[in-house]
């Protein structure tokens, strides 16, 4: 028992000085990729691997990664021991607990979805690297039209009609490349509203991300990033010391889904593009990288259950398994997430994420009209202020989610976009 307790101790005492030297060496690493004479960073290069047609190349930008993903892997086994041996309750488990889902349901929604989209695609396999192609016809369809001006213009103008200009909100961009800026977009306080003799402050929010180029890809998720500004610069509570991000980041993600995912619908593309890729194509677009999501939120949650197995060979049973990934066990190309190094678990929120996202959707539309977000009017801010954004940690997300929606969350709206049936499991 002594030693047992001494082990988590040390574990303990490591696991915060070995987790911030893994995400500046994944930092550094992905902020500066060397790719044919041009210096790159991760989300370019992803983004790449949708638009570019010749398929050498993209094996070419695929390998490009391989820094990235030795900053993280070779460490990774040593993080996944120490997390463990610290943790009480897993983090995948923590989150299906505050959605009131038992840790078997929820891993079996995540199934199901991945099945539903295994079963909706074309016969044979797909190399890693061309995963993203496989997806990327909108992406292609769409890309004279989303330089990274006009996509960052047309990201504010959106915001702007559904009636939350970044202005007036106070929410900054900080969309410019820069050394040693963090590899990841996120939303967040600048300084926060304060309540004074009955009435409110107004505060200030940053979303910060690295934008090289446009395209749908990085349309989405800006969109997704101002999703969040929207819902930050609403919170109201009666009680100011509540005045936070909710308890739930599930909830969190899913708020700014709601809105990132509207461009992934035709109507939405002709209206503020001018061009729309098939519906087909839109939804592949959408929901592919969502299903990586899921592999990643699953391939996590394997790995810190049996800390023995080998994480090459959990990601290739996943992403063959649901994606039809061609198997490359001796690959890595699960880490290219700084998620998994700083926050493990968080992927977890963009899975059930996906699920909590399409009930909101379905929802806002039965509130708002079937066009809600593809032509939006400006009181929607107003309205999904009111019902969802205001509350901070005033009251659970759970709560709130099942007091919008009626009742509480399930995978169906999600399964049914891809033609499964309503009563699958």
């Amino acid at each position: 028992m002594l030693a047992a307790l001494v082990v988590i101790a040390l574990a303990a005492d490591d696991l915060p000085a070995l987790t911030e030297r893994v995400y500046a060496d994944f930092g550094r690493a992905a902020g500066r990729i060397a790719f044919e004479g041009e210096t790159l960073d991760r989300l370019t290069i992803l983004g790449r691997l949708a638009s570019e047609p010749d398929p050498a190349r993209r094996k070419r930008l695929f390998d490009a990664l391989e820094p990235v993903r030795a900053s993280i892997a070779g460490p990774y086994p040593e993080l996944v021991r120490a997390r463990v041996a610290t943790w009480e309750v897993p983090p995948f488990e923590a989150a299906a607990a505050r959605w009131d889902i038992a840790p078997a349901t929820l891993e079996a929604w995540l199934i199901s979805v991945l099945t539903a989209w295994r079963d909706a695609q074309p016969e044979g396999e797909v190399e890693p690297w061309d995963l993203a192609w496989s997806w990327g016809e909108a992406d292609r369809v769409l890309a004279r039209a989303l330089p990274k001006d006009r996509m960052i213009a047309t990201a504010v103008r959106y915001v702007a009609d559904l009636g939350a200009p970044v202005d007036e909100l106070r929410i900054e961009l900080d969309l410019q490349p820069r050394e040693g800026k963090d590899p990841v977009a996120f939303t967040d306080f600048v300084t926060r509203p304060r309540l004074t003799g009955g009435s409110w402050s107004e505060g200030r929010y940053r979303v910060s991300a690295s934008y090289r180029e446009g395209g749908l890809g990085n349309l989405y998720q800006l969109v997704h990033e101002l999703g969040h500004g929207m819902h930050i610069a609403a919170i109201r509570p009666q009680d100011p010391a509540k005045l936070d991000w909710p308890d739930d980041d599930v909830f969190t993600e899913a708020l700014a889904d709601m809105i990132g995912v509207s461009v992934y619908d035709p109507a939405w593309q002709k209206r503020y593009l001018g061009v729309e890729a098939s519906p087909a194509a839109s939804l592949r677009a959408r929901l592919g990288p969502a299903m990586l999501d899921v592999c990643w939120a699953l391939f996590e949650w394997r790995v810190h259950r049996d800390p023995a197995a080998s994480p090459n060979a959990i990601w290739t049973e996943l992403t063959q398994g649901y994606l039809k990934a061609a198997p490359h066990p001796e690959i890595a190309w699960w880490a290219v997430r700084g998620q998994l190094v700083d926050t493990p678990g968080y992927m977890m929120n963009y899975a059930l994420g996906t699920i909590v996202t399409e009930n909101l959707r379905s929802a806002v539309r039965r509130g708002r009209g079937p066009k809600a977000f593809d032509s939006p009017k400006p009181g929607t801010y107003l309205w999904l202020a009111r019902r969802l954004y205001r509350f901070g940690k005033e009251r659970t997300a759970r709560e709130v989610a099942s007091s919008f929606l009626g009742g509480p969350i399930d995978p169906s709206e999600l399964r049914s976009m891809m033609g499964a049936p309503p009563d699958g499991n």
